[in-house]
């Protein structure tokens, strides 16, 4: 009958609630997921990752390493039970050629393993013997996505396809023995195809050096991880040598996806700051909807005053009123709570692609979760409806039957206007927050890389381009929307590798980010020669001497030198193997994301053999021609390889892909707040101006205009919004700048941002007020006053 009678009302109080619920619910579909990973393997509470340090006082910095780190630890130590190890192609951007007679594909996850990952993992095998499939060499496993990509309608097993895995024209055949299941989306690594570790022609006992190899140990039942590790110093010395330039760690599989962050992750994982920060959220948006329907439910409950009177008059207690309307706010609660599930089926989509999961509201449909769902209505209602419900059952009933009934309630009024406060702060915060992120976001964007990232293209090497390059690049550059074209080892964006140099001058050896280049890599790039000349004299192989050397600005400040110029001509030893000289210094450039040091480099040039990339600059306002003359281009010098390639700034920018999107969810969730807490705002100012609607009348007889009323009634909101506005300035300026922090390079956070945030609250919220204070000041006096 309320609702009924209250149709608006009942419309806010539901409809805020269920928006905010709504909220709460893909926010918790979305923490689960990420709490989920790893957890379908059985044996996962037992399996630790090998991670390793470079660092003097031993922190993990890499998650690769060496091969034979598992078969020593299984080898030294009993209390490990077995390992495992996982080759991955193209760490560094390079993708793995698979071929099926006439149709061939890149393919971006092809990994080498060991027969033992079976046993300790749990990737279901479909057809197959996982015991033995990765046994033999030349043997292959792949999901059932590439079974149906390579072999529709066919039983692939005793099948072949024919891999070229690191793009060095190395073209093999391997045999499908086993067709598992597609990796689960919550698994810290995915791949699509899974060749047997010992098909490498590699040393897979070698204990130095990093590769892109991740090992895993399976621990026995009740090891201590902890007394393991104490023993780990002792056996890097009793397997390589007395004075390591790394040490290990075990990392637990459970901890991976997001509190791992080293170098060379096998993927990009997650963060568990971003957990906690979605999980606040969603509930801050949960509390706002729920003080929506306290501050409505308590300011109307003066219309509710002879209906408690008539029902204490006839014998009702207090008990029995607090479970009525305790059983109203709980309904609420319940509808609210199934006009939230739709909702969310339909955010469904756009929620995904803000998150880059897959995620489903079938995965929540587990009594575990459908108990918690009704335990969370249920609890939202009853906090909801407590203190409505306390204050409706305390009214006196003579005074209640008589209508004199009025909310003298000091702790009443406090409480609503500090809920109101409340609302506003968290509003006002998240929009601050989402400004702070917005900035460094097009802060990433249009920083200066130190090349020319936005007209470079990347193409990587194989064999039948590096034998006819000079005719290649030569018709590449025949077309006017080419500019330059290079060739090196490394590219920015796509790892580094880090080699020992020592400068003439320096007094210790130092470790530089280093690239094998050609003649054309500064020019192609757009480095600007800070001092000295460009490198024109290669580095030979059999001499070992009198190759050119070109550092970078923060290289030759590592080094001790105060001025540029004086490194030129000084004479370097690399590698304690080769000799040259400095001839230039060039502008530092970003190698990875913002949140990581620029890294100090090293350039010199090599055989086309030693690289793996092209580089191509072209012109920006010609893509499209550009393309289509490189695809025409290479179809003519390598038939048989598909042509891919990615711009240098999309990987920079994809780098940051995580911090993006949480601009773009914390921007999308600070409108929702505004949403509710105006939706709520809507609703106590409409009843208030009803309730005051004989003053409004006695205020126009006696001469107030529209504007004055207008002044007059939200006044009191202009100083919780500013009071709002004092408390949230401070809070969004603390967790910013944390998240700001976290950045090696970020802006300083525009003060302005806080005052936008501010004037936009009280902007909407003051529009959202007029409308229904107006509508009552419109109305005539004389009808106002003769039905009073």
């Amino acid at each position: 009958r309320n609702f009924n009678r209250r149709k608006g009302y009942a419309l806010i109080n539901i409809g805020g609630l269920a928006i905010g619920l709504a909220c709460c619910i893909l926010i918790v579909i979305y923490v689960v997921d990420e709490l989920s990973y790893d957890r379908f393997h059985k044996k996962a509470e037992r399996i630790y990752r090998v991670i390793y340090s470079t660092s003097d006082d031993g922190t993990p910095t890499n998650a690769n390493g060496s091969y034979g780190v598992g078969p020593a630890l299984k080898t030294d130590f009993p209390q490990v039970q077995n390992f495992a190890r996982f080759r991955k192609v193209g760490q560094q951007g390079t993708k793995s050629l698979v071929r099926q007679g006439n149709v061939s594909f890149y393919e971006e996850r092809f990994f080498f393993a060991d027969s033992t990952i079976f046993g300790m993992f749990d990737f279901p095998m479909i057809k197959g013997n996982p015991e033995k499939a990765l046994t033999r060499p030349g043997t292959m496993v792949i999901t059932r996505e590439m079974a149906n990509k390579y072999f529709p309608e066919q039983d692939p097993i005793g099948k072949t396809l024919e891999a070229d895995p690191f793009g060095e024209g190395d073209i093999r055949e391997f045999e499908i023995t086993g067709v598992m299941e597609n990796i689960p989306h919550n698994s810290h690594i995915h791949f699509d195809f899974l060749a047997s570790i010992v098909s490498m022609n590699r040393n897979l006992n070698q204990f130095a050096g990093f590769e892109q190899v991740f090992t895993y140990v399976l621990l026995g039942n009740n090891t201590s991880e902890e007394g393991l590790e104490s023993q780990l110093l002792d056996f890097i010395h009793r397997n390589w040598t007395d004075n390591p330039w790394y040490t290990i760690q075990l990392q637990p599989l459970l901890d991976i996806h997001l509190e791992s962050h080293l170098r060379s992750e096998i993927e990009p994982n997650g963060n568990i700051q971003y957990v906690y920060l979605f999980g606040a959220v969603a509930l801050l948006i949960l509390l706002i909807a729920c003080i929506n329907f306290v501050n409505i439910v308590t300011a109307r409950s003066s219309t509710r005053a002879k209906e408690v009177g008539l029902r204490k008059a006839v014998g009702a207690h207090k008990g029995q009123l607090m479970r009525q309307f305790l059983a109203e706010s709980i309904l609420v609660s319940l509808l609210s709570g199934i006009i939230a599930i739709a909702l969310v089926d339909l955010l469904m989509p756009v929620f995904n692609n803000l998150t880059g999961k897959p995620l489903t509201l079938v995965s929540m449909m587990d009594y575990r979760y459908l108990g918690g769902y009704l335990l969370l209505l249920g609890s939202v209602g009853f906090l909801s409806g407590i203190y409505p419900a306390f204050i409706l059952s305390k009214f006196n009933p003579v005074n209640s039957m008589k209508g004199i009934f009025k909310d003298r309630s000091l702790s009443g009024a406090i409480l609503r206007k500090g809920l109101v406060v409340f609302q506003f702060t968290i509003t006002i915060a998240l929009i601050a927050a989402a400004g702070v992120i917005y900035k460094q976001v097009e802060h990433i964007r249009t920083i200066d890389l130190g090349y020319a990232g936005d007209q470079i293209l990347i193409i990587p090497l194989n064999n039948e381009i590096r034998n006819q390059y000079e005719s290649f690049k030569n018709d590449l550059k025949a077309s006017s929307t080419i500019s330059h074209v290079s060739t090196s080892s490394l590219v920015p964006t796509l790892g580094s590798s880090h080699r020992n140099y020592q400068l003439e001058g320096a007094e210790e050896e130092l470790t530089y980010a280093t690239y094998f280049i050609d003649r054309d890599f500064v020019e192609t790039y757009g480095l600007k020669l800070l001092a000295g000349t460009d490198v024109t004299r290669p580095l030979s192989l059999d001499k070992k001497e009198g190759a050119d050397f070109l550092f970078t600005k923060k290289a030759v400040e590592q080094a001790g030198f105060d001025t540029l110029n004086k490194v030129l001509g000084r004479g370097v030893r690399f590698q304690e193997e080769f000799t040259g000289k400095v001839t230039g210094v060039v502008n530092d450039m970003y190698i990875y994301s913002l949140r990581d040091q620029q890294y100090a480099s090293g350039f010199f040039i090599t055989p086309i053999q030693y690289h793996k990339y092209l580089s191509v600059n072209i012109n920006p306002v010609s893509v499209s021609p550009a393309l289509n003359h490189i695809q025409k281009v290479w179809k003519d010098f390598a038939p048989g390889y598909p042509l891919d390639y990615f711009f240098l700034d999309e990987n920079f920018e994809r780098m940051h892909r995580s911090d993006i999107r949480l601009g773009r969810a914390v921007g999308y969730f600070a409108l929702l707040a505004i949403f509710i807490a105006c939706l709520g705002l809507y609703g106590l100012s409409s009843f208030l101006a009803e309730q005051r609607m004989k003053e409004i009348s006695i205020r126009k007889v006696l001469g107030a205009t529209i504007t004055g009323i207008f002044a007059l009634f939200t006044r009191d909101y202009l100083k919780l919004i500013l009071v709002s506005f004092a408390i949230a300035v401070p809070l969004a300026f603390y967790f910013m700048m944390k998240w700001l922090n976290g950045f090696t390079y970020h802006i300083d956070i525009p003060y302005e941002i806080f005052g936008i945030a501010g004037l936009a609250v009280l902007v909407i919220a003051l529009g959202t007020m007029s409308y229904r204070t107006i509508k009552v000041a419109r109305l005539n006096p004389a009808d106002t006053l003769r039905n009073e």
